[in-house]
């Protein structure tokens, strides 16, 4: 449906998506707390090493990142208004690299696989009367609603400056917000009509998502 998952061969393809999912939190808590730009700066290295031996197919989608480039911007400005520059740079560096690196995961990572590696943590949760099934359809497509996002953004922006041959800018917010609650509304019925979440007071129409 709204897959973003890139076919190949590469080693992380090859990796079980819970062993993904638990390298992601560690690097996740390992570089926090880390205060040194020379290690952020080796951290963002390493990922982007990622998505070359992970093939051109998954390295040319490192562009969809663009939209975050304006608020990593006025993060780092807001650092050196402050006269905290080097804090700036590691703060801006640390999500770029974080972000590069579950967006790597999730392109991939196939949705199914998502699912089936998050659905055993969430299941003590069934002791309270929660459905499993759900709360991990949620977080998969939670995860994998990043990079779509990416994509819509990057898609208005090429169509804004083919028309007027300028950067958007804050001009795109509107219509992406709009666009934004567009595509939730379409998954959300989407989801219904195949049973993708269940309901107590519905029918089950399908079994399998994505």
């Amino acid at each position: 449906m709204i897959s973003l998952y890139v076919i190949g061969p590469s080693f992380l393809h090859k990796m079980p998506a819970f062993i993904k999912l638990i390298l992601l939190g560690i690097t996740s808590v390992i570089v926090l707390p880390v205060n040194s730009l020379l290690e952020i700066i080796i951290f963002v290295c390493v990922v982007l090493c990622l998505y070359i031996f992970c093939g051109y197919k998954i390295f040319r989608r490192i562009v969809f990142i663009r939209p975050l480039i304006p608020l990593l911007g006025l993060i780092l400005i807001f650092h050196i208004w402050v006269g905290t520059v080097n804090d700036g740079m590691i703060s801006v560096l640390r999500l770029l690299g974080m972000v590069l690196l579950a967006n790597i995961i999730t392109m991939t990572t196939k949705m199914q696989d998502l699912i089936n590696a998050i659905t055993p943590v969430l299941r003590p949760l069934e002791l309270f009367g929660l459905s499993v099934r759900d709360l991990s359809l949620s977080i998969a497509l939670s995860i994998r609603f990043v990079s779509v996002l990416f994509v819509v953004w990057n898609s208005m922006n090429e169509s804004f400056r083919s028309k007027s041959g300028k950067n958007s800018g804050w001009r795109l917010l509107p219509p992406f917000f709009i666009q934004v609650l567009k595509l939730s509304e379409v998954i959300g019925e989407s989801l219904t009509a195949r049973g993708g979440i269940s309901d107590a007071n519905e029918p089950k129409v399908g079994r399998d998502v994505l």
